[in-house]
């Protein structure tokens, strides 16, 4: 009988719970150390470490999927104990098992199944998982989706019991694949360039030939004439052929031909200027544009480019070789392996050794994958040796057989000493207890070491043959772009060198290319932002970082503390309130800023008071700032906005809770640029939603600073840009009966100031980034509106007597734009269990329609209730109206999209004989509601 086992388990799923991430740019990794359920972190280039090298996460408390960051402490790695020799060693007696098990299972002649071994698999799993908790920003839901897609299948491959070797292998190779190129996108996203938008060109259309007009000659001599009247007739007798001419290219109504400069070529091109976006008279009338209006595209559009030879070597040039640490022969990652001589890869020690520091850390492997991929295609190609240096050539096949040879050889060592490691384990294990000393297991130990480290080396000589080709690749052959790059290269877009690549003939191409200079539409709006829009303004694309925002630093000005210069004048308390003198450092312009930290209770009830006292005394406020709002808990604000001046042109907010609604202050009051932020994780979280009637007359919403991609265990959590992707109304945004609460939605001034501010956000202001919700501008965003995203939320939880989105407006009501706007969240007001609603109502309530259904839902599209405690629906009929055909199919949509309903045989209480034989007669359980159920 065998000793009772431990059989040791570390779930996956707890392990893929445990986000991690850090600061933008770091990199670093965590590995599983022993059965004790620790995480041991491994270093890597976060600014803000939480943890050192070498230190434990205890995680004994989230195997059950608990990854509260409360739970998770920093656990110091002790020194090895020296432990009684007369104590079973509990690392010891699980190792000897986990490897005894697996002695005893390769020793069983008799077994059915070979075992097949799945731990690159399950490595390959978890690094997915861990990747995919990493990318919570929206922008990567692309890359999310595909990557998730192959995890699933390769979780079906790794739980299947009867999967064979070679399906675990293919399901690891596709996996590793997908994760591979996730990264790589994801990098490309995460460049300092903005997005760089593609657009077809409109073919160009001849312009009409300008009619010629013939010069006055003097009389022909009669003998002239008479010659000329003699060819004439003989060409009309022998009409000779026409040739064909080519086509000229002529630029239509709008657009110029002008040369501009491409990598330093000039370039003939055709260029469409920007148009002046123009308002509806109508808009303005309601009050609804913008009272600066806005420009988001001002430097239009390259239609097409002559590619003449010099542009392509240009591209060639920049690709290969541009002095940045980007080029196919300048990558950073090139570079360090000639750095130091001994790395030399053309030496057999060096490319030992240098394959070896290639995959000494997850970071180191990271990098090694990023820059390979440029390379895998002609690596791979049987065209390979004809681009390598006159040397390498002669050696090729000698090297290629010789890397097989070495790998073949240290793969059989290593299954060798593996299988030696396992048999010493298994030895010790069957030792007396009295013999299972420290001494005879150190041995063990060791050699368990030594195995890991011949594992790690593996991966190097794996690596060796396409390590020594990429050094070896002669530069000067690559001088051809591949066929496709002409086509972007004619609409005015070159190579970015940062996702150049080599393909299987030796050609270049790229994964993005980049606009012309001075067409880069996302630069231009960032840089025109940041100069003429920002109060505190410099001449650049780029965004604050996290601190700059909440210290009020910009680049170009110098920030002073004045505050004792204005304690006893405003009568400030001695902690929450500061004040600060920005000037510029050309001395041309300067300003104050005056902050309030509600998270001092006293600062908080004086803050009234104290901008009171700044408006009677007539101190000139620049920027007012008003942090940590909301993290208090229930704050109200109202009063302290109420109280701002009618004239502002800086206001900065900072909420810690989701609570915007005390915004709708401001819907009076002149801003010329307001800044909404957040410490919060949860900067995407799809809670954040504003009254667009708030903004009514703020001239700029702040868009161009940081956003943090959220997911910070504990510590510092940058401030932030919030992302609202959600609109919403209050109960004083609509007209309604106050004795029976019904709304008369043959008066258009019952919803108008909804649809005004669905409008304004939908439409009319939907060319300024804050309105377009999570996904960005379209092809034409001035002049285009429908093809640009917008808030994809409603939160209608405020309007009480609002039950469904009759009246509501979702498409352009001025005729601009096709399509309609469509949501893919609603949250509606509800008291108690049952959500009432009233046929009239349903009937035309929009749900069917409205709430986006297409497939695939990722996420899936939802309405929820204000109270959560809402699970059933009552219908009431209080004008004696029927329940129509497209009343049903509202229904039928709340149900399907509110999870928060019973869905148990949709059942339906009704006020009504009449509707609860059509609801029956649809499908659905209908009862008539009993008199203990008050239908309001």
């Amino acid at each position: 009988m065998k000793k009772n086992r431990k059989l040791i388990l570390f779930s996956l799923a707890t392990a893929s719970s445990l986000t991690i991430s850090g600061a933008v740019g770091a990199a670093s990794y965590f590995s599983l150390t022993d059965s004790s359920s620790k995480i041991r972190y491994n270093g890597g280039n976060t600014s803000i470490p939480i943890l050192k090298n070498g230190d434990e996460f205890d995680i004994s408390n989230s195997i059950s999927g608990n990854n509260d960051s409360s739970d998770l402490k920093p656990k110091k790695t002790p020194e090895t104990p020296k432990e009684d020799p007369n104590k079973p060693n509990k690392e010891k007696e699980d190792l000897e098992v986990n490897k005894s098990d697996q002695l005893d299972i390769k020793e069983e002649k008799n077994q059915n199944k070979p075992l097949v071994d799945k731990s690159k698999l399950q490595k390959t799993i978890a690094d997915s998982q861990q990747f995919i908790s990493e990318i919570t920003n929206a922008k990567y839901q692309t890359i999310k989706d595909k990557l998730m897609k192959e995890l699933e299948e390769a979780n079906k491959v790794f739980n299947d019991p009867n999967a064979t070797k070679e399906k675990v292998t293919e399901a690891e190779d596709k996996l590793s694949k997908a994760l591979k190129l996730a990264k790589q996108e994801k990098e490309a996203l995460d460049k300092p360039k903005p997005p760089i938008i593609h657009k077809k060109p409109s073919e160009p259309k001849p312009a009409p030939t300008p009619p010629i007009k013939s010069p006055k000659v003097p009389p022909k001599k009669k003998e002239e004439t008479k010659k000329k009247e003699q060819d004439k007739k003989k060409q009309n007798q022998t009409p000779s052929k026409p040739q064909p001419q080519p086509p000229q290219k002529r630029e239509t109504l709008g657009q110029v031909r002008r040369q501009i400069e491409i990598d330093g070529v000039l370039v003939d091109a055709i260029v469409e200027p920007p148009r002046e976006r123009h308002d509806s008279p109508n808009d303005v009338k309601k009050g609804i544009t913008n009272r600066k209006p806005y420009q988001n595209n001002a430097v239009g559009e390259v239609i097409s480019v002559e590619v003449t030879e010099e542009l392509r070597k240009a591209q060639v040039d920049k690709v290969k070789k541009v002095g940045n640490g980007t080029g196919l022969f300048d990558d950073f990652r090139l570079k360090s392996w000639t750095r130091e001589p001994e790395l030399n890869p053309n030496t057999p020690e060096g490319l030992k050794k240098l394959t070896k520091v290639l995959f000494l850390t997850e970071n180191d492997r990271y990098n090694y994958q990023n820059l390979i991929h440029r390379y895998l295609r002609l690596l791979n190609s049987p065209k390979i040796k004809e681009f390598l240096l006159k040397e390498a050539q002669d050696q090729y096949e000698s090297k290629i057989a010789e890397f097989q040879r070495d790998l073949e050889n240290f793969q059989a060592e290593v299954k060798r000493f593996e299988e030696e490691a396992y048999a010493d384990a298994a030895k010790y294990h069957k030792l007396p207890e009295d013999q299972k000393t420290d001494q005879a297991w150190e041995p063990i130990k060791k050699k368990f070491r030594e195995l890991e480290e011949k594992k790690h080396e593996l991966e190097g000589y794996k690596e060796r043959k396409n390590v020594w080709l990429i050094s070896n690749l002669d530069p000067n052959k690559f001088s051809k772009l591949a066929p496709r790059v002409d086509q972007d290269l004619k609409k005015g877009y070159s190579i970015d060198p940062n996702n150049a690549y080599i393909n299987e003939n030796g050609e270049l191409d790229s994964y993005a290319f980049s606009p012309a200079p001075g067409f880069n539409s996302v630069t231009d709006r960032l840089s025109r932002d940041n100069k003429e829009r920002r109060i505190f303004n410099f001449d650049s694309w780029y965004p604050l970082n996290g601190p700059d925002i909440l210290n009020d630093k910009y680049p170009g000005w110098t920030n002073t503390d004045v505050t004792n210069d204005y304690k006893d004048k405003l009568g400030l308390p001695d902690a929450g309130v500061k004040l600060k003198s920005l000037r510029k450092d050309d001395g041309t312009k300067s300003g104050i800023i005056l902050e309030i930290d509600a998270s001092y209770d006293e600062a908080y009830k004086k803050a009234k008071d104290i901008i009171e006292k700044v408006k009677q005394q007539g101190i000139e406020i620049t920027g007012y700032k008003i942090v940590n709002m909301g993290k208090l808990g229930r704050q109200n604000f109202k009063e302290i906005l109420q109280a701002l001046p009618e004239k502002i042109k800086l206001l900065k907010l900072f909420y810690e809770g989701f609570d915007t609604s005390d915004l709708i202050e401001l819907e009076n009051k002149e801003i010329d640029e307001l800044g909404i932020y957040t410490t919060s994780n949860n900067i995407y979280d799809d809670i954040w939603t504003i009254n667009p009637l708030s903004l009514r007359k703020v001239a700029w919403v702040n868009t161009n600073d940081f956003n943090a991609p959220g997911g910070y265990i504990g510590g510092y959590i940058p401030p932030s840009v919030i992302k609202f992707d959600g609109l919403s109304f209050d109960e004083g945004d609509y007209k309604y009966d106050a004795n029976t609460g019904a709304i008369d939605y043959t008066n258009p001034a019952s919803l108008q100031r909804i649809n005004d501010g669905l409008r304004l956000a939908y439409w009319t202001r939907n060319n300024e980034p804050f309105f377009q919700g999570g996904f960005g501008p379209g092809l034409k965003p001035d002049h285009n509106e429908a093809g640009n995203s917008w808030p994809l939320g409603l939160d209608l939880s405020r309007t009480k007597h609002i039950r469904s989105l009759k009246g509501l407006q979702f498409n352009d009501i001025e005729g601009k734009n096709a399509g309609t706007r469509k949501l893919k969240r609603l949250k509606l007001y509800s008291q108690g269990e049952y959500f009432n609603i009233d046929v009239d109502d349903l009937n035309d309530g929009q749900f069917d329609t409205i709430m986006i259904s297409q497939m695939p839902q990722m996420p899936k599209t939802k309405i929820w209730f204000s109270d959560k405690t809402t699970k059933k629906v009552k219908i009431t009929s209080r004008k004696g109206i029927a329940l129509a055909a497209s009343g049903k199919a509202n229904l039928q949509a709340l149900f399907r999209w509110a999870d928060q309903l019973d869905k148990d045989g949709y059942k339906v209480y009704v006020d009504r004989q009449e509707t609860k034989q059509y609801l029956k007669d649809s499908g659905f359980i209908a009862e008539l509601a009993s008199d203990d159920i008050n239908i309001i």
